[in-house]
């Protein structure tokens, strides 16, 4: 009976506190596919990137869509352009399938969201211990605590804006709060993703994949 009651214990003691949110590994026949649209970013290869677009690729919700349309909205002519930027964010993040095995997108955090948490109101860690901080800087702030891969709310109107390209949709510090409501603070906005900003998607057609749409919002 003790035995019982302390095995009992230490379950009761394991209660999660949030929902985790972790990336999955991709799907086996894109693999080669990923490795060449890697390799196109880190080189800012924008030819592969081009050929490589579905006919109809979409931009932006309500647009008509298409690969000129795709070139001009991201300045793939331009030497500073923030696609290669977002693709380096939304690569190291990774993905995971959607709908079936001819359709993927990137990041996971977009296309694992679970249904149950608003996706205006929560955001998603990216990381491993992750740390929390009482200020949004890492000089003359303290660590309250840490968080790996957990689904928090989060609190725009406190978070602090990039200086950077607003379109990748970074802050440079997040105010987040656990969902028991239990632990709050900054955290710095690399670590930090929300379903509604970019995601990309890609198809199989023809046995082929293609880029079928860069969108951000809902």
């Amino acid at each position: 009976m003790k035995k019982f009651l302390f095995a009992l214990f230490l379950i009761s003691s394991q209660t999660v506190l949030s929902q985790k949110l972790e990336p999955l590994i991709p799907d086996r026949s894109l693999v080669s596919f990923l490795e060449e649209f890697k390799q196109a970013v880190s080189k800012k290869d924008k030819t592969w990137i081009i050929k490589n677009l579905h006919p109809n690729v979409m931009n932006s919700f309500g647009d008509d869509g298409g690969i000129e349309e795709f070139k001009s909205s991201w300045d793939l002519d331009g030497d500073a352009s923030a696609f290669w930027k977002l693709m380096d964010k939304i690569i190291d993040l990774g993905g995971g399938t959607m709908k079936s095995e001819d359709m993927y997108s990137m990041p996971y955090v977009f296309s694992h969201w679970p249904d149950e948490y608003d996706a205006f109101e929560n955001v998603a860690i990216t990381g491993t211990n992750v740390n929390i901080r009482d200020k949004p800087t890492v000089e003359g702030s303290e660590v309250v605590g840490q968080f790996s891969y957990d689904i928090v709310s989060i609190d725009f109107s406190k978070s602090v804006a990039d200086e950077g390209d607003d379109r990748v949709g970074y802050y440079s510090w997040c105010y987040i709060e656990s969902q028991d409501k239990t632990l709050k603070g900054y955290v710095y906005g690399d670590f930090v993703w929300s379903p509604l900003t970019y995601r990309i998607g890609f198809e199989k057609k023809n046995k082929k994949w293609k880029i079928t749409y860069l969108l951000a919002g809902d």
